[in-house]
Order: structure tokens, then sequence, then C-alpha cells
């Protein structure tokens, strides 16, 4: 590994921050057929596309789109695969990405520069933070 790669490497936040659920992850997949086509005709690269799902899923911030129906229709999807299900309920689901919503709906944009940006990004850090240790935290959660 190389010195930019090893400056590149995100530093992890948690313990359980490593192996399957390393923040900073090379992801090698066999993309089916099905999908490139649907990337190719409409010109998205796959990277773009499975990047754009994390950050709609996770309601980031920063790339936050406008459209609420896209992020809605992903958590319908999420609660149909039942991911989560066996620790929550659809409720609690529900609840879950309510306030991962409020969190990415405070990003400042232009309005205050770099600083508030600065401010804003420790913050955030700080409500993710309370947020996953709530959560995981819960009576019914098993780990």
């Amino acid at each position: 590994m190389s010195k930019k790669q090893k400056a590149k490497k995100l530093e992890s936040r948690y313990k359980w921050d490593k192996e399957d659920y390393a923040r900073d992850q090379n992801l090698r997949l066999i993309l089916p057929w099905q999908f490139l086509y649907l990337c190719k005709l409409t010109s998205v690269p796959p990277h773009e596309m499975v990047d754009r799902f994390m950050n709609d899923l996770g309601h980031e911030s920063w790339k936050r789109r406008e459209n609420d129906g896209i992020r809605q229709a992903l958590i319908e999807y999420f609660i149909g695969c039942g991911y989560g299900q066996k620790w929550y309920t659809e409720q609690e689901i529900r609840q879950m990405f309510k306030e991962l919503d409020a969190i990415g709906s405070l990003w400042p944009g232009d309005a205050g520069g770099m600083k508030l940006i600065d401010r804003h990004a420790k913050w955030r850090n700080k409500y993710h933070d309370y947020w996953f240790k709530k959560w995981y935290r819960k009576p019914r959660r098993k780990p």
C-alpha cells in the first residue's frame, strides 16, 4: 500500500467498523447483465448508481435530493426486503428513517461557507452517533 493509499484510508470511529462493516471498502461485484444494460442505456455508470442508492437510502445530507418520493420508495424497498425485521418492528424501522431524514435535512448548503459546513459536519457526526447507539441498544436488539 502506497503512502497516498494509506493517507486516503478513513479512520475508524467504532470498534465494529472493520472487516464486513468497514466504512472504506473496495467491493468486487459481478453485476447482472440486466443492471449493466440499464446503466448503459441511461448513461449512468454502475458506481454512480450504487453511490446514489446508498446516499438516498441513508438520507445523506450533502448529496440530498429534493425528491422525497425517491427516499420513500427506498424505505419501502428496505422494509419489503425484510431488512432488520428480526430486531425491529416496521414502525421502528420507519422511525429510524424519519430520524435520519431529520438529521439529513439540516445541511446548511452554501449559506454559511466552509466554516459552517465544517461545524455542521461535526454536529452531524454527533447526531449520527447518538442515533446509532439509541437504536443499537434497543431491548429487542441482539448483537
